[in-house]
């Protein structure tokens, strides 16, 4: 999958080194060693928990919250309302390098909870949420462009090779709305979605089953084999003390 951090790197995995370093692996598997196999695709990092748990437009403020924010803050574009509202965000884009998060910007799940309740980042103009707590609308638009490149080659090397093609990323797109899972309940919410680990980023005991099986169903389809499923309920999801 991709990396957490290298979204912050100043470049993400050229798409066509990627597509050639895949095909030099998958040609000396198939080619050279006459074996099977099965390649599965990359997630949407933004439909896991470390992306979507802390909502863009945290700051919940009553009316009269609402207009003393807006007699303090003396930036024009910035301003306050009643109800939900976007946090503040580093833009060096935006007038005084700050603005109103959007839906389409997603503060990650690393960013210090008790800041934001407490020591007013994301509210004060002083003190807006740094790009390393950010996935910016810029930055969220080239890892979608990047993914979707690098899905398509997987596929089309799939095809080419005669290789089980495994769609997990259809699969993490599911989960954001729910499924139900050999019985269970399971989406892509923070803890109670009973999918995914305490990092947020990778699935729990439980997740990495519904994975095992989405192996086994493409391996299944592909070679015409009887591979049979796992029991996704007898794996742990979270357990509280």
């Amino acid at each position: 999958g991709l990396p957490v951090t290298s979204i912050f790197s100043p470049s993400l995995t050229d798409t066509n080194t990627l597509r050639l370093a895949l095909l030099q692996v998958v040609d000396e598997i198939v080619n050279k060693a006459k074996a099977k196999g099965a390649i599965a695709n990359v997630p949407d990092i933004t439909s896991i928990p470390y992306f979507t748990t802390i909502k863009y437009n945290g700051v919940v403020l009553s009316k009269s919250k609402a207009d003393t924010l807006n007699m303090l803050d003396t930036l024009a574009h910035i301003h306050w309302k009643e109800g939900a509202n976007g946090f503040l965000i580093v833009d060096s884009s935006s007038p005084g390098n700050i603005r109103h998060a959007t839906a389409k910007d997603y503060v990650l799940l690393s960013t210090p909870s008790d800041s934001l309740r407490c020591a007013g980042w994301g509210v004060r103009i002083d003190k807006p949420l740094k790009d390393t707590y950010v996935l910016d609308e810029q930055e969220s638009s080239l890892v979608n462009i990047h993914t979707n490149s690098y899905n398509t080659s997987i596929a089309n090397i799939a095809a080419t090779y005669g290789l089980a093609h495994v769609d997990i990323n259809r699969l993490m797109k599911n989960l954001v709305s729910g499924i139900i899972y050999n019985g269970i309940s399971l989406n892509a919410t923070y803890i109670s979605g009973g999918a995914f680990s305490l990092d947020g980023v990778h699935p729990n005991a439980r997740g990495y089953a519904m994975v095992a099986n989405e192996f086994i169903k493409a391996i299944n389809a592909k070679y015409k084999s009887t591979i049979p499923s796992v029991d996704a309920s007898k794996y742990q999801g979270i357990i509280f003390p």
